[in-house]
């Protein structure tokens, strides 16, 4: 399958990497976020939940409207009353950063053997608890010296009856 050639900023995607120094904080404001991905999708995210009482609704996301982002969102499931979080898609960006391995249809927990995946199932359920989007700084380290900082922002979106029952987030370098 051929692929395009890979911007400059995004050139440490063609190498083997691990994901560090993860931190992650409430979102209360656009002014919070410095990658115009992220910013985006929070503005419409923002919107739909002004127009709904504060809580965006599912309903209202249509990835037809957010063509020119799709290839850096990801879309979480939530099981239950947080039991678990599923990926149910992902674009090209988030699949490359984590070493090209699809996470579709698997879900994070908290009694997951897999660290990384422990560590994002506790991210997901103090949002869902909270009921508020959050946004995580990081870094991608490759091998050798490489490394590049980024940023990723998750919005909780809401049934008719008010619970949180998807997230959708978007991720991009800084």
């Amino acid at each position: 399958m051929y692929r395009e050639p890979l911007p400059e900023k995004y050139r440490i995607l063609a190498v083997k990497r691990e994901i560090v120094d993860v931190a992650s904080m409430a979102l209360t404001s656009r002014d919070q976020i410095a990658t115009e991905v992220c910013r985006s999708l929070y503005d419409w995210w923002e919107a739909a939940a002004g127009d709904h009482g504060g809580e965006a609704p599912w309903a209202s996301f249509d990835i037809v409207d957010h063509r020119e982002l799709a290839p850096h969102l990801y879309l979480l499931k939530v099981a239950g009353e947080g039991e678990s979080f599923e990926f149910s898609l992902h674009g090209e960006f988030p699949k490359r950063m984590f070493a090209d391995r699809c996470w579709n249809k698997q879900s994070v927990a908290p009694d997951d053997d897999h660290p990384v995946k422990a560590k994002l199932y506790h991210h997901y359920y103090d949002s869902f608890i909270g009921r508020q989007p959050k946004r995580s700084l990081g870094k991608v380290c490759s091998e050798g010296l490489l490394s590049s900082n980024f940023e990723s922002v998750d919005l909780p979106l809401f049934d008719t009856d008010g619970r949180v029952i998807r997230f959708i987030g978007a991720i991009d370098f800084l």
